[in-house]
């Protein structure tokens, strides 16, 4: 993370942690339909708003990040197969976490912000977990 402070990314995870708490596990299917078009909650709000403040290179770092934790949480190998012009696959073993850090950052380097901030949107129920999970191995 050279733009991202861990200060940023524990604002994102509370505020990720926050929002996911907010929606009620019975909801209805007119309900559910409602809380995608209709007006965002305040914890969505506040997450959003501090996704959106978030520089390029700030966002490049969160979508690297995110996407490394994804690699730690699931258990399923990393595949590299962005640059691959032959169709091979590389795979990473689990503790290779900065080789997949630093992959994701070559592969989304010339994404713009919104483009950045919107991989992380999409991500929002499970964002915490991935960031927990990448914060953990920032420094091993």
């Amino acid at each position: 993370m050279q733009h991202l402070s861990d200060a940023t990314v524990r604002e994102i995870i509370i505020l990720s942690e926050a929002r996911l708490a907010a929606i009620p596990q019975d909801q209805t299917r007119d309900q559910i339909l409602e809380s995608i078009l209709g007006d965002p909650s305040p914890e969505e709000k506040a997450l959003r708003d501090s996704l959106n403040k978030l520089s390029h290179h700030q966002a490049l770092d969160l979508v690297a990040m995110m996407y490394a934790g994804q690699y730690m949480v699931e258990s399923e190998p990393y595949e590299n197969d962005q640059d691959d012009d032959e169709g091979m696959e590389e795979q990473l073993p689990r503790e290779k976490f900065g080789d997949v850090y630093k992959d994701h950052l070559r592969n989304f380097q010339h994404d713009d912000a919104a483009t950045l901030i919107s991989m992380c949107e999409q991500k929002t129920n499970v964002l915490h977990r991935y960031l927990k999970a990448a914060l953990g191995r920032r420094y091993g």
